[in-house]
């Protein structure tokens, strides 16, 4: 007889808790910002995540994650990086951009981002392949300002119209 698999387990968990801390910091921005605002920058931030994605996870396999949810490991891998790509990073530069935070906030949150990914190398949750933890640092930066970015052109655009 074949054992069910919990959804929640040792491996899905710390997705969950990280899934529960960003649905917080987006209820705090619909509570603040203008809808549309949100929906139109989060989901320009989503895109341009996947942009990199789809290279780096999908093609090249700098990465893998293990979540535990779902039974084939390849699908498990794809969901890790929507919680990733298409929630966690989306949401957090959609809140520091619309809530202007400065260069402090933007460090801060990749370097929480690049010690979340140690732990979850540590707690074997995450795998990588030729990626380093470094790129995570860094790159994020790069695009919490390109997310800024994003919405002084939207703004631009809407002001002008």
């Amino acid at each position: 007889m074949r054992k069910k698999k919990k959804l929640f387990n040792k491996n899905s968990t710390p997705f969950l808790i990280l899934a529960i801390i960003h649905v917080v910091m987006f209820l705090i921005l619909l509570k603040r910002k203008n809808h549309k605002d949100v929906w139109i920058l989060l989901l320009s931030n989503i895109g341009f995540a996947y942009l990199f994605e789809y290279p780096t996870l999908n093609l090249f396999h700098g990465y893998r994650y293990k979540p535990s949810i779902m039974k084939k490991r390849v699908f498990d891998t794809i969901l890790g990086g929507i919680f990733s790509q298409a929630f966690y990073v989306p949401i957090t530069a959609t809140f520091l951009t619309l809530l202007n935070k400065n260069w402090k906030w933007k460090i801060n949150f990749s370097i929480f981002y690049y010690s979340i990914e140690k732990l979850f190398i540590r707690l074997n949750i995450y795998k990588i392949n030729w990626w380093k933890p470094i790129y995570t640092l860094v790159l994020l930066n790069v695009y919490f300002y390109i997310s800024d970015g994003f919405y002084k052109a939207l703004s631009t655009k809407k002001d002008g119209q």
